[in-house]
């Protein structure tokens, strides 16, 4: 019985070392950064400062932060309540990360619809959002195109929310 218990553990191990994350790791260099206690990055000085010197690193070709990495032991799960611009109103539940414009091309995050991050997202009155196909899957499977849904949520001050993306799971 423990052997074939143990066969099982590592054909299901070997199966697991070959299941796509949704992003490419090769070349990836992954750093935590703690701020001091007090300490905040509001306006996104520190953050900014932080990926100037990254990409002044020779061979560095994207650099993003985020608030979570992939597969991290820690994760930010939040309660979603989004109010369409019509009737549509969805109760969600999903991982939140919060990342700065060239995360996505940092982690080489495979787009299916739409587009990535840009500059003009920075001060644009909507917030953008980019969902996986899993969350469009089980959310929007009424027929109608994803890109370009617009919805209020509490969560981030009744701000406009608009999903511009799809990545692959």
């Amino acid at each position: 019985l423990l052997l074939v218990a143990a066969g099982l553990l590592g054909r299901s191990f070997v199966r697991l070392l070959h299941v796509d994350p949704g992003y490419d790791a090769a070349g990836v260099l992954l750093a935590r950064i703690h701020l001091q206690p007090g300490q905040n990055d509001v306006d996104g000085r520190i953050s900014q400062s932080i990926l100037d010197r990254v990409r002044a690193v020779p061979g560095v070709g994207h650099a993003g932060i985020g608030n979570m990495a992939p597969f991290a032991p820690m994760s930010a799960v939040m309660m979603l309540m989004l109010r369409g611009e019509s009737a549509e109103s969805i109760n969600a539940r999903a991982r939140s990360y919060v990342v700065t414009l060239e995360y996505l091309e940092a982690l080489s995050l495979r787009l299916r619809e739409g587009r990535v991050f840009e500059a003009r997202d920075v001060a644009a009155g909507v917030r953008p959002v980019i969902i996986n196909e899993e969350f469009a899957r089980i959310h929007f499977n009424d027929g109608r195109p994803v890109l370009g849904r617009r919805f209020t949520s509490s969560l981030w001050g009744d701000a406009t929310i608009e999903i511009v993306g799809v990545v692959a799971d």
